[in-house]
């Protein structure tokens, strides 16, 4: 290979996968290359299955665009994201009038909003499966984990199955790993320790990119506070880089949520934390399509701008390095 796509983020990014099979890694390539984040590096995939795990009501009423999923394809296309990743009822009405417009990660399982509060049960129904990703084009598959939870151990299980059989046939395993422990309180959940502790988990269990939430300067297990003296808790870029490093030291892909909606200034003030602490990118939702489509538009590029700016992007490679990179 040319001494230039050698060194190129792209392919530095695809050494880490060496063990997977060339389905595997053509699909992972088609996601880093595709949209403007293309061969920067850097991902922003759209996601679209909060009305399964929160309500339709709750998340689309206030723009009820929102209840139809063209509207979701139609700002990813036009935002020229990375991917699109949703449930299979959005996928079966959509993908048909969006055919080859934008990498698919079809989300195989989902909690609901309607279980009783005081439930310990932390689990997520499996709704599709591996072939209904290949019959749709997807790239890959996503999956949720809680990790710490009751049900934490069934979840493991099926998701080692479901992801061995996903490798198999050539598709990505993207896995959404979020702390979740009858032990931990709310503000708990996304502590630094504990985030930290997931994305390893899900890295362990054989996730190509692991989505995660944005950590916070808690510290769950307090028995971790003199080592995490070395962190500066009160910075979020310092917080991001320290669970990067529990992506068996960033030979994994995390890409973090968006989270609710907030202010366009909160929101992009935490995506350049990420695009600054060297972050891979971000898959977002609500902040995106809880807005008119301009206003989602505009914020796209916003994002787009700053992982750019912290992106790599080289004309040479851009061009498939020339046709004599083949691997």
């Amino acid at each position: 290979m040319n001494d230039r796509a050698m060194h190129h983020p792209i392919y530095n990014m695809l050494n880490h996968y060496r063990a997977d099979n060339p389905g595997v890694r053509q699909n992972l390539y088609r996601l880093l290359t595709h949209g403007t984040l293309g061969h920067t590096g850097k991902i922003l995939m759209y996601s679209v299955d909060q009305g399964f795990e929160v309500g339709p009501d709750q998340v689309f009423g206030e723009f009820s665009h929102g209840y139809d999923p063209w509207f979701h394809f139609k700002l990813a296309c036009a935002g020229k994201l990375s991917a699109i990743a949703a449930p299979i009822g959005v996928m079966e009405t959509s993908v048909d009038q969006f055919l080859g417009k934008i990498p698919l990660i079809l989300k195989l399982n989902a909690n609901n909003n309607m279980m009783p509060k005081d439930s310990n049960k932390r689990y997520q129904a499996v709704i599709s499966n591996v072939d209904d990703a290949l019959r749709l084009g997807c790239i890959g598959i996503g999956f949720t984990i809680y990790p710490g939870s009751e049900d934490s151990y069934a979840m493991f299980e099926e998701l080692a199955e479901i992801a061995r059989e996903a490798k198999s046939k050539g598709l990505l395993v993207v896995v959404w790993s979020y702390p979740k422990s009858p032990d931990m309180q709310k503000a708990e959940e996304i502590s630094i320790d504990a985030t930290g502790y997931a994305i390893h988990i899900a890295s362990l269990l054989g996730a190509h990119i692991i989505k995660a939430k944005l950590p916070s300067a808690n510290i769950f297990n307090k028995a971790l506070e003199p080592q995490f003296q070395k962190v500066n808790l009160a910075s979020l870029e310092d917080r991001i880089q320290h669970v990067l490093r529990c992506a068996l030291a960033r030979k994994r892909i995390v890409l973090f949520s968006g989270g609710e909606k907030v202010t366009d200034t909160e929101f992009l003030e935490s995506i350049s934390a990420i695009a600054t602490a060297g972050g891979f990118g971000s898959v977002i939702g609500r902040n995106f399509f809880q807005r008119t489509f301009p206003e989602g538009l505009s914020l796209i590029e916003n994002v787009v701008n700053i992982y750019k700016m912290h992106g790599y992007k080289d004309k040479f490679c851009e061009d498939q390095c020339d046709g004599n990179s083949r691997r």
